[in-house]
């Protein structure tokens, strides 16, 4: 929010830290880790960037360290904001809309928040509906990604492998439509 200053509008900026090593969320790509630190020649002036590595793709993605702030990368969540998205995959998911395009654009709209809460809610709505009655070819793409992403982050924020991280989100979904047979049949 800008503040007013003399009718001169001043930014705040939050300058996001990062060190070479650590690990960091891309909205589109997922979890990823600073791999190093380049200059690269442009057009009038050199320009460092950070150089990140996927997990689990072949990506290296060079971020400019001046636009760092505008490139909606960040931090791994911490371990009680894994707690929050435990929560939310317990809870009952909201009504997705029956038209198709509709219901593609809210779970887009999720994923592409690149918030840990929002991607929760998006993997319990499509695994909800699975349940009820199975995903469409795009849902199900949208429901992998949607869980990959999740369990990749979980697993850094709690310091496990992926395949545990896994384990707890599936048994914790399970449980939560177990606990609410019923209501799967509806969403």
């Amino acid at each position: 929010m800008p503040i007013y200053r003399n009718r001169l509008v001043i930014r705040r900026q939050v300058i996001l830290q990062l060190t070479v090593g650590q690990n960091v969320i891309h909205p589109t790509h997922g979890a990823g880790k600073i791999t190093g630190l380049t200059e690269m020649d442009m057009v009038d002036e050199f320009k460092k960037y950070y150089v990140i590595e996927f997990f689990n793709k072949r990506l290296t993605l060079h971020v400019p360290i001046r636009n760092l702030d505008d490139s909606s990368i960040r931090k791994v969540m911490s371990e009680n904001k894994a707690e929050d998205v435990f929560e939310v995959l317990q809870g009952e998911p909201e009504p997705l809309p029956d038209e198709f395009k509709k219901r593609r654009r809210k779970i887009e709209d999720w994923l592409q928040s690149g918030k840990p809460v929002d991607i929760a809610k998006a993997v319990r709505a499509l695994a909800w509906r699975d349940k009820a009655g199975g995903l469409s070819n795009l849902e199900g793409r949208l429901f992998s990604q949607a869980k990959d992403m999740l369990i990749t982050e979980v697993a850094l924020a709690t310091d496990q492998d992926d395949r545990e991280a896994r384990t707890a989100i599936e048994e914790v979904l399970d449980t939560a439509m177990a606990a609410d047979e019923e209501k799967v049949l509806v969403h």
